[in-house]
């Protein structure tokens, strides 16, 4: 074999010193002195001392600093998706009356669909009203919180007050524009 020329001799290592395991109450021997050079230095990280620390970034940029109108629009704009919600549930889970099914009967198909886009209009404007209250409490993409504040004014509720919230909500957020990173 190749190997064992005596060519390859110095090449070689010598083995590395046996494993001693020293007890914890035993002081440990300093490792001898290495008559070779390492072949890379790596510091050791204590003789460079510690990086000084950077502050934290502000949480806001300055043209943002939270105040409380995006926050109440956002829970307002909320509320009236709730609302919607609970009047729409109230709605639709109330039985039919016999005069009620009588005209249920004799309605033509274009009064249905008319019908079927009516409620599927209020289901949409409560899912816009959940989701413009999260943007706005985020406060992240004014245009679609206004469009959704502005989608929320269709929840009719109790006495219109899913109207009312989504109103108030829409103007608090039209009003809070540099709140918005985005």
């Amino acid at each position: 074999m190749s190997s064992d020329s005596p060519e390859d001799e110095p090449k070689r290592r010598e083995t590395p010193p046996p494993l001693e395991f020293v007890r914890p109450t035993e002081a440990q021997q300093a490792p001898p002195p290495r008559d070779q050079t390492p072949a890379a230095w790596v510091p050791r990280p204590e003789e460079f001392g510690q990086r000084p620390r950077e502050p934290f970034p502000p949480a806001w940029p300055q043209a943002a600093r939270p105040s409380t109108r995006a926050l109440l629009g956002g829970v307002l704009l909320i509320l009236s998706g709730l609302i919607g919600a609970a009047s729409a549930y109230v709605v639709f889970t109330q039985p039919l009356t016999a005069a009620q099914i009588g005209e249920l009967q004799n309605m033509t198909a274009s009064d249905l669909v008319a019908n079927a886009l009516l409620v599927s209009l209020i289901f949409y404007a409560q899912a816009f009203a959940f989701l413009g209250g999260i943007m706005a409490l985020q406060r992240k993409n004014w245009k679609l919180a206004v469009f959704c504040g502005a989608a929320s004014l269709l929840n009719l509720g109790v006495f219109l007050l899913g109207s009312l919230a989504g109103l108030a909500g829409l103007v608090l957020i039209i009003t809070s524009r540099r709140e918005f990173l985005g």
